[in-house]
């Protein structure tokens, strides 16, 4: 089964947000963010809401019959009703199988913490690539979120025959040919009986397919209400070229994250360094009082002082090499001295 459907007027409550970089689930508020490492590990992070499974049943109980016991005639008829949820757009939608042993299901068992849990914001998982894998599938519900009476369920539904069906989402950039991994949106269940029973699964996958809009901030917005804080600016920072799409003057909410990390951190990143070199190329006075706002915020690092006592600020330069031609040199800052110095050499 195969299929391509357009959707207009969609009431916008199930979303993927993704910038070939990061992606983000929303259904209606957002569930699950997932990013790489960027650490040089083959890795990536991953946090899940703990407070939207009753919410995202809600949106997607309707079709559960048809998943479970439909006809792919019929389970193309209620996907197409289903996707009325979702926002304006093309969709292709997909019938397949595979085998378990080929995927990996990242649930919010963490390999290693990235960041611990403040209040009711979960952490971000930090979970590896494992060799064999060609596919990965992302739960949009906790661990603790599992009925175990309900994947019994389906194992005694598979095996009398039925074949329930696992419905997953997806996004594809066409001119970039990125893609996000696969959440699941319904089927948490039926994977677990699947596996249980070692077995082939069935899937309908959901792509939406886009033009490779700036989703950025909508992004960034999105994962802040989920992350805590050093997650949410570890995704920040680690954006890189997608930064320098965002309209930091006319956004104060994301020019407050770059002031946090400009007053805050001890090590000052490329890709932030990158967007005050832009606005110090463009000649307006807005650009330019832009800038120097998150200069004075640099300049209340507590990391450099008069006397260069402190611990330092590590910041990169451009360095020029016979062999490399210009490179970013990680140094360090300890006086306001340097700091401007550095500013005139690598930002100005």
């Amino acid at each position: 089964m195969k299929a391509e459907i357009e959707i207009s007027n969609g009431q916008h409550i199930i979303d993927i947000i993704f910038n070939n970089f990061a992606s983000c689930l929303v259904v209606k508020k957002a569930i699950a963010v997932n990013w790489p490492d960027c650490a040089g590990s083959i890795g990536e992070y991953y946090a899940v809401s703990g407070h939207t499974a009753e919410e995202r049943s809600f949106y997607t109980r309707h079709i559960n019959h048809a998943l479970s016991t439909g006809s792919d005639a019929e389970q193309l008829e209620s996907i197409r009703d289903f996707l009325h949820l979702f926002a304006d757009g093309t969709y292709s939608v997909t019938k397949y199988s595979a085998d378990s042993n080929t995927i990996e299901f990242v649930t919010s068992n963490p390999t290693a913490y990235h960041a611990y849990s403040q209040d009711h914001i979960p952490p971000s998982w930090l979970y590896p690539h494992e060799p064999g894998k060609t596919d990965y599938l992302f739960f949009s519900i906790t661990n603790e979120k599992i009925d175990n009476d309900r994947v019994e369920y389906y194992c005694e539904l598979i095996r009398r025959g039925g074949k329930p069906t696992v419905l997953t989402f997806e996004s594809f950039h066409m001119a970039s040919f990125g893609s996000s991994w696969k959440y699941v949106l319904d089927g948490h269940h039926k994977i677990k009986a699947y596996v249980r029973l070692g077995v082939p699964i069935p899937f309908i996958s959901i792509t939406k397919l886009e033009e490779s809009p700036n989703t950025t901030p909508a992004l960034l917005f999105n994962a802040r209400t989920i992350l805590n804080e050093d997650s949410y600016m570890h995704l920040f920072e680690n954006n890189d070229e997608n930064l320098l799409t965002i309209d930091f003057i006319q956004d104060e909410m994301l020019t407050d994250d770059i002031d946090r990390l400009l007053k805050n951190s001890v090590k000052i990143e490329v890709s932030l360094i990158d967007v005050l070199r832009k606005y110090a190329g463009l000649s307006d006075d807005a650009a330019r009082r832009w800038l120097e706002e998150r200069l004075a915020s640099l300049k209340k690092n507590p990391n450099i002082g008069v006397f260069g006592w402190g611990k330092g600020l590590r910041v990169y330069e451009k360095r020029e090499d016979k062999r490399y031609a210009q490179y970013w040199n990680l140094t360090t800052l300890k006086t306001y001295y340097q700091l401007y110095q550095w500013i005139e050499n690598t930002i100005r």
